[in-house]
């Protein structure tokens, strides 16, 4: 292939975007976008080569497998290599666990499918996980398994019947694409069918071309190549965590890089762009920049106990670009060489390194993490751990439980439930997850009074009917609306009180928690609820009219807002007891939740004359002080940075009980 120096311009156009968007800078909450860029200038460079190699009748799979592990593997096991050291001193016993576990599915070029089944509302943060990036690599891998395959199973049909079978390809995955972006977003946006349509752009490129020399420079092309530019760069500002994606937006990314590829040709505005030495330079060490950065990123968050700062972390973007040129010219470079690593060596190192791969994973599961790492503080690593890792939704559940998330449909066993309603004394408890956390302690409370509890929760979904919350991901908004229009059904059929907990604050605001100290809560998106039927409605007033009709016929105690930490408080306490030598006690601004939650006030405020209210913020903070417990007695009051632990759920239910026996 002729050298285009605009290509490697354009992986710099696609990585340093990612690497500021990963590093938390604003103006690049689109940045994500930058590996579909790479997908596509894959795709073209692929099959430019392998139907070149067909026409001239030299193609070998092996030889195309040496090739893609030559450009892979060396570069992605030294980065692997470089992590073990620092997972050792920094992982906690369940992180070090994660990171075996996707270190195994690299080796195996499956990360994206691990990384699909580890995502859900209680998956560990995406910006603490060292591998995350290594799925886009899967895809890839898993691209470069199917394509030459079908390129030489058809081949023989002639190209016109074998691009009408990739454009086939292309309009199913991009139809799949957009359907799961809005049903199925996990999957979505990490599994190859899904993506398969941004390589094939890249292929449809370099058919294209294949007969044809680049357009000479022209208006046209001038057009055509700034227009390419322009999408790419509209996607990285204004693309963000609420974007469906991908879907037809990445359209958007894609077919700009497709027009750069097309005609950003020599003498064009955009070519001289992407040819400065800069812009060429940073794309030749883009493939060990991504591989550098997220690692580097996600140790410096486990080992710092607040949010790393803006100054370091463009620190660490910075020497992300160092050790890629490093990496780029002692380990991409010299590996591929044929003359200096030969075909034997390059697939006997890379079995070597996967090997050593599936032992590290299965040694690390094994001893649990490794926790002996941590000496004689292990006793008050296990002490926090064993309160904190405690998993509410994994303990065995009563007959009269029911929770559901959006990847499974909440249809309740009416039988059960109706075996449930037969006690004369019961109340019913439902709400998000932050009421599913309540359910044992209310349970054993209720057990020792002779009543029962029926436990109906779902994970994200604010317990009033008629409300959504954005983005308007249909399989939370469906489920989330089916389970509230029965539960409403149910609680008509009867008189039994009612116990509601949600995480209020979230749903009226729809940001994450922010404890201005350094504790500032992991994840994006908008999770603000709005009135389905009129946005412009005030929801405050919508609940409260709901809980009022709800209350004409029963008891309703209402949990406000339980105070949020902002940090993930057992990693907290664990990393204090490591690496700092502060014995104080772990706790938060009461004035930072008070100014945080005056929606929530307002709402409390509405529904007081007919709810019992739990203040919860009674139970845990200090007027005098103007702090908030996040531990006590040595262990944690959550299970992360916002539910509760078994501990602070023991007092909210004890109080939950108290306000259900008042007049």
């Amino acid at each position: 292939m002729k050298y285009r120096p605009e290509i490697d311009g354009l992986r710099t156009i696609a990585v340093v975007p990612v690497i500021l968007f990963h590093a938390g800078f604003g103006g690049f909450s689109g940045g994500f976008v930058g590996v579909d860029i790479f997908f596509v200038i894959s795709g073209y460079l692929i099959t430019t080569i392998l139907i070149n190699e067909h026409d001239e009748g030299r193609f070998s799979l092996i030889n195309f497998y040496e090739r893609r592990a030559r450009r892979i593997l060396p570069a992605l096991f030294f980065v692997i290599l470089c992590c073990l050291p620092f997972a050792w001193m920094w992982l906690l016993p369940d992180d070090f666990v994660d990171f075996g576990k996707s270190l195994l599915a690299t080796a195996l070029f499956s990360s994206n499918i691990y990384f699909w089944m580890d995502s859900g509302y209680f998956a560990t943060a995406n910006e603490l996980k060292p591998l995350l990036h290594t799925w886009s690599l899967a895809v890839e891998e898993q691209f470069y398994i199917f394509f030459p395959l079908a390129l030489m199973l058809f081949w023989r049909f002639g190209k016109r019947f074998l691009v009408g079978l990739l454009i086939l390809a292309f309009v199913v995955s991009l139809g799949i694409s957009h359907w799961a972006a809005y049903h199925k977003p996990d999957a979505n946006f990490y599994l190859l069918p899904t993506r398969a349509w941004e390589l094939l752009i890249g292929s449809f490129c370099a058919f294209w071309l294949q007969k044809r020399a680049l357009p000479t420079a022209s208006p046209i092309t001038q057009l055509l190549g700034i227009s390419g530019l322009g999408l790419i760069v509209y996607s990285i500002i204004f693309f963000d965590g609420t974007t469906p994606f991908p879907s037809l937006y990445a359209l958007a990314p894609t077919v700009g890089t497709a027009l750069i590829i097309l005609f950003a040709t020599k003498g064009t505005i955009t070519s001289a762009l992407l040819s400065l030495k800069p812009m060429v330079g940073v794309g030749l060490i883009s493939y060990s920049a991504y591989l550098w950065h997220q690692p580097i990123f996600a140790f410096a968050r486990h080992r710092s106990l607040l949010e790393p700062s803006h100054e370091l972390m463009l620190g660490l973007s910075i020497l992300s670009l160092a050790l890629a040129y490093f990496s780029w010219k002692f380990v991409e470079a010299p590996f591929r060489n044929k003359k200096r690593v030969s075909r034997t060596k390059i697939f006997s190192m890379s079995g070597v390194g996967i090997v050593v791969s599936i032992v590290f994973a299965g040694s690390s599961l094994l001893a649990e993490g490794f926790s002996v790492r941590f000496g004689n503080r292990l006793s008050g690593v296990n002490s926090i751990a064993t309160v904190g890792n405690f998993n509410y939704l994994k303990q065995p559940k009563s007959n009269c439980t029911f929770h559901f998330d959006a990847k499974s449909p909440p249809k309740i066993d009416l039988v059960r439930l109706g075996v449930c309603q037969e006690r004369e004394q019961l109340a019913y408890l439902i709400g998000d997850s932050h009421a599913a956390s309540l359910r044992l302690s209310l349970e054993a409370e209720f057990e020792l009074r002779n009543w029962s509890l029926i436990s109906i929760t779902m994970g994200g979904c604010i317990p009033v009917p008629g409300v959504s919350r954005k983005p308007f991901s249909d399989e939370v908004n469906t489920a989330c609306r089916s389970l509230n229009e029965t539960v409403h059904d149910i609680l008509a059929s009867n008189n039994k009180p009612v116990i509601m907990s949600s995480r209020w604050r979230l749903e009226l605001e729809g940001y994450r928690y922010d404890n201005g100290q350094g504790g500032v809560e992991w994840g994006g998106g908008d999770w603000k609820v709005y009135v389905a039927s009129d946005e412009k409605e005030d929801v405050v007033q919508y609940i409260s009219t709901y809980l009022s009709h709800l209350s004409q016929s029963r008891k309703v105690v209402v949990v406000d807002q339980i105070p949020e930490a902002g940090w993930h408080v057992p990693n907290q306490m664990i990393k204090r007891l490591l690496f700092t030598r502060d014995s104080g006690s772990l706790s938060t601004s009461l004035s930072r939740y008070n100014a945080e939650n005056r929606n929530v006030f307002r709402l409390m405020t509405a529904l007081r004359p007919f709810s019992s209210i739990v203040d919860t913020s009674k139970l845990i903070c200090n007027q005098s002080s103007d702090r908030c417990a996040n531990e006590l007695h040595g262990k944690p009051l959550y299970t992360d940075d916002n539910h509760p632990s078994v501990v602070l759920s023991d007092i909210i239910a004890t109080e939950i009980w108290t306000s259900l026996q008042e007049d």
